[in-house]
């Protein structure tokens, strides 16, 4: 968890003072692990939040539409991530009842 802390903190560090230096488009990507960092953090304190599944899995898709598609355009990843989340929440939490 301290690792985990560590980690963001060094990244939010490096993104904030040397921005202006990256190539075009990577401060967008640094971002997007930042979040993605945070809601992992986040879903680790509360795994039966659907709030945290939610964050996880919105800056998951964050982060690849960073890094493979298009992030100004809406596509089909998008709503691909839109549908499963539901989906993939309910058969997460029905597994856990069974438990």
């Amino acid at each position: 968890m301290e690792k985990l802390k560590l980690t963001i903190v060094i990244f939010m560090l490096f993104t904030g003072f040397f921005w202006s230096y990256f190539p075009k488009g990577t401060y967008y990507l640094m971002i997007a692990i930042i979040l993605m960092l945070f809601s992992i953090l986040a879903y680790k304190y509360n795994r039966n939040s659907f709030a945290s599944f939610l964050l996880v899995s919105f800056s998951l898709n964050n982060l690849l539409d960073e890094l493979f598609f298009n992030p100004l355009v809406i596509q089909l990843n998008e709503i691909i991530i839109l549908i499963l989340i539901p989906i993939i929440w309910y058969f997460k939490s029905r597994h856990e009842c069974k438990r």
